[in-house]
């Protein structure tokens, strides 16, 4: 059996009297939350911050008969704190939204992870909404960008358990 499983992007949201960014995980057949992540490093563009909360750590990640699997936001792969505790973590999969005008970080650090521990990093990057220097699609970390035709990319694996555990490392 096939089940969809679904990372919806990463939607700036206001929580209380906070800002933060925010991916979901789902499965694609009837909506179930699996488990989400807030980013943990803000971003400049046209010289403004991104005003939101970052995150502290722990990280939420999911056990799965796939192996384990980790959210992480943009720059949250390859800059500072969060990319060196994602690289710490014994991960099987890293599931990583973004909108940037380069992928070439994403490459360089979804490479090492997956040379040092195996990890499987798939990107799916936005275009930035002016000036981008690459286009929107999916990079793997040995394979060249995939261009999206459209606004949605399946990417299929087959599940062959149900059992689905959440782990939160500190």
């Amino acid at each position: 059996m096939s089940i969809p499983f679904i990372v919806l992007g990463s939607f700036h949201e206001q929580v209380e009297n906070r800002w933060r960014n925010h991916a979901e995980a789902v499965l694609g057949l009837d909506g179930t939350h699996l488990f989400g992540c807030d980013k943990r490093k803000s971003v400049t563009f046209n010289n403004c911050k991104e005003g939101i909360e970052c995150s502290p750590i722990p990280l939420t990640c999911l056990l799965t008969p796939l192996g384990l699997m980790a959210i992480a936001i943009c720059k949250d792969l390859f800059e500072g704190e969060p990319a060196a505790v994602l690289a710490s973590l014994p991960l099987d999969w890293l599931l990583v939204p973004s909108m940037s005008d380069t992928i070439n970080p994403h490459k360089v650090s979804a490479r090492t992870m997956h040379n040092k521990g195996g990890t499987i990093v798939a990107v799916a990057n936005q275009e930035m909404p002016v000036g981008t220097a690459s286009l929107p699609g999916f990079v793997h970390y040995d394979k060249e960008p995939v261009p999206c035709k459209t606004d949605l990319t399946i990417i299929s694996i087959t599940k062959k358990e149900s059992d689905l555990t959440l782990i939160v490392f500190n």
